[in-house]
């Protein structure tokens, strides 16, 4: 991300970073060090009430993790009304439809993610879409419907050893 950050700034030049999160010390020093001169804030163990906030002033979520299982932050951030662009890693493509519902870019690809969080900070006509087609694809994820398959696969298996 933070390779991807002074490509971006060469088209969006009053684009701002906020790194959150909570990390190891030496991870923290050494990013300090790569964001030497990028305007980047970094924001260590921020409470869950004020990430919320800090989602709605967003305009895009960015994750471009190493490992990831199914990331809650990135459906936070959706229904938040920011779209979210994350790493080709783990269950990230699995909540995450590229293009669709927010952007899947390859781990080692920073020129493309940095295209992508371009598209996101001046087209907002995509990324509305992104967000509202995200809404409704993590919809289908509720506690009743995710039940209701569970049944219907147990009942399924039932069927074919009777």
């Amino acid at each position: 991300l933070l390779r991807a950050l002074p490509l971006v700034l060469g088209k969006v030049p009053d684009a701002r970073l906020m790194v959150i999160g909570n990390d190891y010390g030496y991870v923290k020093a050494f990013a300090r060090f790569l964001a030497r001169g990028l305007p980047v804030e970094f924001v260590y163990g921020m409470p869950r009430a004020e990430l919320y906030k800090t989602y709605g002033k967003a305009k895009a979520f960015v994750m471009p993790s190493e490992i990831e299982a199914i990331p809650l932050v990135s459906s936070e951030a959706t229904m938040a009304g920011v779209p979210p662009i994350l790493s080709d890693a783990g269950g990230n493509p699995e909540i995450v439809l590229d293009g669709k519902t927010g952007f899947i870019v390859p781990l080692d690809d920073y020129s493309l993610l940095a295209e992508r969080i371009v598209q996101c900070l001046t087209d907002r006509e995509l990324a509305e879409r992104l967000v509202s087609q995200g809404r409704e694809f993590l919809g289908q994820f509720t506690t009743e419907r995710m039940i209701g398959r569970l049944e219907e696969i147990y009942e399924a298996v039932m069927r074919d050893e009777g």
